[in-house]
């Protein structure tokens, strides 16, 4: 079976736990623990990291005892994926409307806040740019439908490679989102600042490109990330959600700068 690292789903984290017949027991108790919780368990936007404490601790009561089963000590990369992807999937439309709940203010404030940096631009330049770059657009825009922190930040990887690979010489493999440089006279590197300013206009770029009455819910996807990620992501995921929270965070912190 491929790993978890590179192919992650709800589905297939599912299937992977599923197919682990020494630890059925123990992913029967999560299944139970799980749609328990979704019956009974009432979210309120002020304790929704309760609600995450509780999800971690389902989790971590899984894996104790799908290791003792296993009668395995070290951990199991696979497992570990699989298990927070599979928690929090099953739970995502419950938890999710409360995220979007959460995070609607700080929502609205970042797409004024572009607007507002939109206009501005406009205003003082007499060519806009109307270059868009329509891959990588695509590629952040699922993270509407994605159910998981980690599947959510492998997305956003992929969006930084294609809003890298629009700026440089670089082919992305959308499959892994494994980058590939070709060398040329004219190639430059990007330095970090570049980056960032490259995401934040891709992130600009979604907002006035988005159609009428569309919800844009870019902080309460990087809070979902940021808080339902239940062990550490790899180090180039966590580079560009690093990348992304950055981005989020000037763009709806630094109206007065527009």
């Amino acid at each position: 079976m491929t790993s978890l690292v590179t192919s992650a789903s709800y589905e297939s984290s599912f299937t992977f736990l599923d197919s682990l017949r020494e630890i059925e027991p123990a992913f029967a108790r999560l299944r139970t623990a799980l749609f328990l919780f979704n019956e009974t368990y009432v979210i309120l936007p002020k304790y929704v990291e309760n609600a995450i404490d509780k999800l971690r601790q389902l989790r971590s009561q899984f894996l104790q005892e799908a290791y003792q089963l296993l009668n395995q000590s070290c951990e199991d990369r696979d497992i570990e994926i699989a298990s927070e992807i599979f928690v929090t999937g099953n739970t995502y439309t419950k938890v999710w409307p409360i995220i979007i709940q959460h995070n609607e203010n700080k929502d609205q404030i970042l797409v004024e806040n572009i607007e507002k940096r939109q206009r501005k631009e406009q205003k003082n330049s007499n060519q806009i740019d109307l270059k868009i770059n329509q891959n990588a657009l695509n590629e952040l825009k699922k993270l509407d439908d994605l159910k998981s922190a980690y599947e959510k930040a492998k997305c956003i990887r992929s969006t930084l490679d294609l809003t890298m690979a629009a700026k440089t010489l670089m082919i992305v493999d959308p499959k892994n989102s494994a980058v590939t440089y070709h060398s040329s006279l004219n190639a430059m590197p990007m330095a970090a600042d570049e980056t960032l300013t490259a995401f934040i206009d891709l992130i600009c770029q979604l907002i006035t490109t988005a159609q009428p009455n569309t919800h844009i819910r870019l902080v309460a996807h990087e809070y979902y990330t940021e808080k339902f990620r239940f062990s550490p992501l790899p180090q180039d995921i966590d580079y560009a959600f690093t990348t992304y929270r950055g981005v989020i965070e000037y763009l709806t912190n630094s109206s007065s700068w527009f």
